[in-house]
């Protein structure tokens, strides 16, 4: 499959003109558990809150993007894309419905030091939103889970990428216990605007 989506993506590359055309590429919400692979868990792949279920590939090429070729390690996410295409586009977003996305044009203009929120929420659920609901948020370091049945699970990605040790499970630093609670009140300011 991957092979097969490679050589069709080339083949549209190969037709579009970049100067004028910008490509977006954005992955689909994580890895399909039956193809992880060690150290990485099936459980915490495709259809998770851990990093296996939400960290995906964004590329983005052509028109509008100054210095080609960079990595940017800024929290992004998918909603950035609706503000993004319009300010591509000549649009301001500003002008357009209510979005919870920030333009990535700073990146892609290669800025020095653009300004962007600092955490990302992302959230799953079923068609009855009452059951089986998870959300989570993090910030650069930090991620907090929570699920419908009250169960929270609260990660230093820096030192465990792969969120084996639930911190909430333990005694918890000061840096820690800041970071959770500022995590808590951005869900919170988050969920109370809808």
């Amino acid at each position: 499959m991957v092979e097969a989506m490679d050589t069709e993506i080339g083949r549209l590359l190969k037709r579009v003109d970049l100067s004028n055309t910008t490509v977006i590429f954005i992955g689909d919400n994580g890895t399909d558990g039956p193809v992880v692979a060690p150290p990485y868990s099936k459980a915490k792949a495709k259809a998770t809150m851990y990093e296996g279920g939400v960290r995906v590939p964004l590329l983005v090429a052509g028109a509008g993007v100054v210095s080609p070729k960079r990595q940017v390690s800024a929290l992004v996410s998918a909603v950035d894309l609706f503000p993004t295409i319009l300010e591509l586009a000549g649009i301001d977003p500003a002008a357009a419905p209510r979005t919870d996305g920030v333009s990535l044009m700073p990146y892609l203009q290669a800025r020095a030091n653009p300004a962007r929120r600092s955490w990302i929420y992302t959230e799953q659920f079923t068609t009855s939103y009452n059951r089986n609901w998870q959300r989570a948020i993090r910030n650069s370091r930090y991620k907090l889970i929570e699920r419908y049945d009250g169960s929270r699970e609260f990660y230093d990605l820096n030192n465990d990428a792969l969120e084996t040790k639930n911190l909430l499970k333990g005694t918890i630093a000061k840096a820690q216990r800041n970071a959770l609670n500022s995590l808590n009140r951005q869900m919170d300011a988050l969920l109370s605007t809808r």
